[in-house]
């Protein structure tokens, strides 16, 4: 926060500021500048960023995020009486380094679709930001499992939506950078197969619980199923090996049936849980 920010927070808050919420772990140190001790604080806890750097150091490969240290992390997020986690296993951390505080789980709410969208027979998608998790996985994707998947389906297309757009300089054939879309309906149900590669992160994979809710089959690693691999058995077909990853996604493109027992499992967690 700078001397403005500090200001502005002391002039608009005191009246208004009965319930304090941060937005990242980062934002905690604004709570005095509302100039109400009696306000109950919360912070979101969009993701544990402590957890990122170990990663992408075993990836040789730089995050897009400040790196901080655990310790660090959880003094910020001790400053609040309640702190929101979007998944569980994170939420389990803070409960052993803060067991005095109150810690809520609150993932992302999702709208299902009313029934399984199987796609069209070549269509792969790929939905991203330009955060690194993204850009890494995509491009691991790209390097060893899309040539793979070219050679058994050559009419195969892999379509990218999202700023994720901005970190591949070349792509390969069959490949269409479609940058940002103002509405992923239309691509979504076009798609046979959605593909979560990340080798990478931390939170809960939004892009994952959405392509769950438009009623799409899923290949994706582990590492897309953080805090929440117990409750998605049968959603999606998981593999964290290149040639495993390719294979699966060569099946299902040829797997009208399993795509659609894919979808159905999916948006009834969707509906159950999220």
């Amino acid at each position: 926060l700078n001397r403005k920010d500090q200001l502005f927070i002391a002039q608009v808050a005191p009246p208004v500021g009965d319930v304090l919420i941060a937005a990242y772990c980062f934002l905690t140190d604004a709570y005095p500048y509302a100039l109400r001790p009696d306000a109950r604080r919360l912070v979101i806890m969009h993701d544990l960023f402590s957890s990122r750097s170990s990663q992408f150091d075993s990836l040789n490969a730089s995050d897009s995020v400040a790196s901080l240290p655990l310790a660090e992390e959880v003094q910020m997020l001790s400053a609040a009486d309640t702190i929101v986690a979007i998944q569980r296993d994170e939420a389990e951390v803070l409960q052993r380094k803060l067991p005095g505080h109150e810690i809520l789980v609150a993932p992302i709410a999702a709208l299902p679709v009313k029934k399984p969208q199987p796609g069209n027979a070549d269509i792969v998608l790929f939905v991203g930001s330009s955060a690194a998790p993204n850009v890494d996985g995509i491009k691991w994707f790209i390097d060893f499992c899309w040539p793979t998947i070219r050679q058994h389906r050559p009419d195969a297309v892999l379509n990218i939506a999202g700023s994720v757009c901005s970190g591949l300089a070349r792509v390969p054939a069959g490949t269409r950078l479609l940058n940002v879309v103002e509405n992923l309906d239309d691509l979504y149900a076009e798609a046979s197969v959605v593909i979560s590669p990340l080798r990478a992160g931390s939170g809960l994979k939004i892009k994952f619980i959405e392509a769950l809710s438009k009623g799409k089959a899923v290949v994706a690693t582990t590492t897309t199923l953080q805090g929440v691999s117990d409750i998605m058995d049968g959603c999606a077909v998981i593999s964290d090996s290149a040639p495993v990853f390719a294979a699966k996604v060569v099946e299902l493109l040829a797997d009208e049936g399993m795509r659609l027992e894919l979808g159905a499992n999916g948006l009834s967690v969707i509906a159950r849980h999220f």
